[in-house]
């Protein structure tokens, strides 16, 4: 591994020639020099290296890195760049604090010291993210590679703490994925990214696809922010029925984007990136006095029982302002806060549970009904039930697929009503695209059955018609004698 040489100073002397009415005076004056040079020395070194772990920073490991290149490419030889990323940095800072958190940087900095060879450069680019340059052959960086995950395996031992951290390693080649210092290490951060996504603690090599992934990604965040300022979304609402009423009995508010340029865009794609992104905050905000509005606008034309439901990202949930946000539009917009039901995760609901009945509570309190989303798909910790106010279970639409041709997972529909029911708690299912679930869902007593079957989300002015066409698809299921389906 390549390191820096001291250098050794020496006392000069320095001879001035002075004149004075054409007169010459030569005075010499020795001075020790030693300390400016090395005070120059250190200042140089502090602006060239990290702090912390002494490792070069990216200003000079790109000087480094760039010289290298040139010999590699006159040579014709290969090169890599690798971007190692802890992983779950986050969490050491949050539980032990930033001290704890250094500490891990400087063990995780020797360990990865103890895999490279005399050719490897190595530089912390900030934070918990490391780049290294290695050329070497393909085969050796693999090699390397592994090597790095192997000496990430034992625990990391701080304040008596054993932390396990695992690392994230994108691999670019010199010439095949770039030729500039700057696109080397871009293509390895993308890489590594890759590597995040797939589950951690594992290495990856670049691909075209990653960079193009990662364009689209930008045009749509882009998108998204003039979307918000040009009010380019749109809510469709997809029905809730009750086949033994006969009745819609309530409605989803789904958001649709048509982007200028791309076109439709599912929200499966959009809305990740709107929530990491933090656009989720206004867009959702943007959803809930949009459905309020409309839910007004229902009611004057005599949709005065329908209740509509809007979904609640982890993002926004943890706002501060979050109940004073969902209150101040429900009194901008005139809308009953009783027919107003949330929408939110498992995921949500158990993480900081102290917090979130707090607000739930409160929400509660206001007539606001909340209904925990995708039951049973996420942590399905029952002993959450029992504490958190809520109305509603919405059952994971993957139980719902098979319902009729799986006894295991029809057994486990059957087990979530039930608890359900025991809880005093109103049951939906959702995802119910054929007959023959939403037989079975109707013959357990499920309160609600939302899908395709029935409608597909439709534009608000589509409600009276789609309730008039669903009538046939009701009459089929139930048992009970119901004159007409109604809103």
């Amino acid at each position: 591994m390549k390191t820096n040489q001291n250098h050794q100073l020496s006392v000069q002397a320095t001879s001035i020639v002075i004149i004075i009415n054409g007169e010459n005076y030569i005075q010499t004056i020795t001075q020790d020099v030693t300390e400016n040079h090395r005070a120059k020395e250190t200042l140089q070194y502090l602006n060239s290296h990290d702090s912390l772990t002494n490792l070069p920073n990216r200003t000079l490991f790109h000087q480094i890195v760039k010289q290298d290149l040139w010999k590699v490419q006159q040579e014709n030889k290969q090169a890599f760049m690798l971007s190692i990323d802890i992983d779950r940095f986050k969490q050491i800072n949050d539980a032990i604090g930033h001290h704890g958190g250094d500490q891990v940087l400087i063990e995780a900095t020797r360990r990865i010291k103890s895999c490279l060879g005399s050719n490897d450069t190595i530089s912390r680019m900030g934070g918990d993210e490391f780049m290294l340059y290695s050329p070497q052959v393909k085969e050796e960086v693999f090699q390397l590679a592994d090597r790095l995950l192997e000496v990430f395996v034992k625990p990391f031992i701080v304040n008596k703490y054993k932390l396990y951290h695992s690392i994230s390693v994108g691999i670019s080649e010199f010439q095949e994925d770039g030729v500039t210092v700057e696109t080397l290490v871009r293509n390895a951060d993308l890489a590594m990214n890759e590597v995040k996504k797939l589950g951690r603690n594992g290495w990856k090599c670049y691909e075209p696809l990653m960079k193009t992934y990662v364009n689209r990604r930008m045009e749509i965040e882009d998108g998204l922010r003039q979307a918000l300022k040009k009010n380019e979304f749109a809510l469709h609402y997809q029905p809730k029925v009750n086949i033994i009423k006969g009745k819609i009995v309530g409605v989803e508010a789904l958001i649709r984007w048509n982007h200028p340029e791309i076109g439709f865009l599912s929200p499966g794609e959009f809305i990740p990136i709107a929530e990491e992104s933090g656009l989720i905050v206004p867009m959702t905000q943007w959803v809930l006095r949009e459905a309020c509005s409309q839910g007004v606008r229902w009611k004057e034309e005599g949709f005065s029982s329908l209740k509509i439901s809007v979904n609640i990202s982890s993002v926004e949930f943890a706002e501060p302002s979050f109940v004073d946000m969902i209150l101040n539009i429900i009194e901008e917009t005139g809308f009953s806060p009783n027919k107003l039901e949330l929408e939110i995760t498992e995921s949500v609901a158990v993480k900081h549970v102290d917090l979130v009945i707090e607000k739930l509570v409160k929400l509660k309190k206001h007539g606001i009904s909340i209904a925990i989303d995708d039951f049973g798909a996420g942590y399905s910790s029952f002993s959450y039930l029992k504490r958190l106010p809520i109305h509603t279970l919405k059952i994971d639409r993957s139980f719902i697929q098979n319902l009729y041709t799986d006894s295991r997972e029809a057994a486990i529909v059957s087990s979530i009503i039930s608890l359900a029911k025991s809880l005093d708690l109103s049951i939906v299912a959702e995802g119910v695209e054929e007959r023959d679930q939403a037989l079975i869902l109707h013959q357990e007593k499920c309160d609600e059955i939302q899908g395709y079957y029935f409608s597909r989300p439709i534009p608000p002015n589509e409600l009276k018609k789609v309730a008039s066409d669903m009538w046939g698809k009701i009459k089929d299921c139930q048992k009970e004698n119901v004159s007409s389906l109604s809103l």
